[in-house]
């Protein structure tokens, strides 16, 4: 609905659908004796099901200040129906899918535009999600998912916030700079209790992180030339860990090795480089 020339509200309804398939495992009950090295899993872990979303949002698109800021903000829920969470198998630790039963997410997305002068733009963005169970899920948490669990893989807040930086030098050569970042909460591994992580043996609650971005060149009419860093001081973060913190240990016998299986997935470090482009 056009409220005015720069205000408009809007209200959209979709629906959303994931293929089921098989997780490749054998039945432990068909295996007399189960071996810890040998995937198996029990019967509703071989194969899970399709999984289906109800999606609802409601927002606006404005402009303000003769319209030199944007502001467009929305509020969502989605309903989410046998939902697919990845776990372990029961025995030899491999990943896996399994459906829960229903889950929701709901929350707030802004983002925010400012010309603020000819040659500085700020650009930012924010948004909030709660995504838990909205019942019990039996095959979740080695049985253990209640109603409200967080789930995995998911922060509660997401934002940015970007300055742009043009100037001319002379009638040929244009100064251009970028400086921002990114940044996150943490993120469960596994289903969580909703302030503390987590109800599965071994699974943690991996940090948030901030990621800084740096860009200064030159431009013409036909080139360009690029100093630029990403992830700029470097920071450390884990993304996501593969398959939990309980197959770090130690194999018997004559050798008595260590073993390690589990491993996380890391941010790229810093990246400093030039690029130069020429539009022919």
């Amino acid at each position: 609905y056009q409220f005015m020339d720069d205000l408009m509200g809007y209200f959209t309804f979709s629906q959303g659908y994931r293929n089921g398939s098989t997780n490749g495992i054998i039945d432990c009950s068909e295996i007399p004796a189960p071996n810890p090295n040998v995937v198996c899993g029990t019967p509703d872990q071989l194969l899970y099901q399709p999984d289906t979303t109800d999606n609802y949002e409601l927002g606006i698109r404005s402009q303000w200040l003769d319209q030199s800021m944007t502001l467009n903000a929305a509020l969502f829920y989605i309903q989410w129906n046998d939902v697919q969470v990845a776990t372990t198998s029961f025995s030899g630790g491999f990943p896996i899918v399994v459906n829960g039963k229903s889950a929701e997410s709901s929350g707030v997305e802004i983002d925010f535009n400012w010309q603020i002068t000819d040659n500085l733009l700020m650009r930012s963005g924010y948004s909030f999600t709660a995504a838990k169970l909205a019942e019990e899920a039996p095959l979740l948490a080695d049985g253990n998912a209640r109603k409200g669990d967080r789930l995995p893989g998911s922060p509660e807040h997401q934002g940015s916030l970007f300055f742009d930086l043009n100037l001319p030098i002379n009638s040929a050569v244009e100064f251009v700079g970028s400086y921002g970042f990114t940044a996150q909460s943490d993120v469960f591994t596994d289903i969580g209790t909703g302030s503390t992580c987590c109800r599965v043996e071994g699974a943690e609650a991996l940090s948030g992180f901030t990621v800084h971005y740096l860009s200064l060149g030159l431009r013409g009419d036909q080139w360009e030339a690029t100093l630029f860093a990403d992830n700029l001081l470097s920071e450390e973060a884990v993304t996501g860990v593969r398959p939990n913190r309980t197959l770090i240990g130690r194999a018997g016998g004559g050798a008595n090795y260590a073993f390690r299986r589990y491993f996380n997935y890391v941010i790229t470090p810093r990246i400093v480089g030039l690029d130069l482009r020429y539009r022919f």
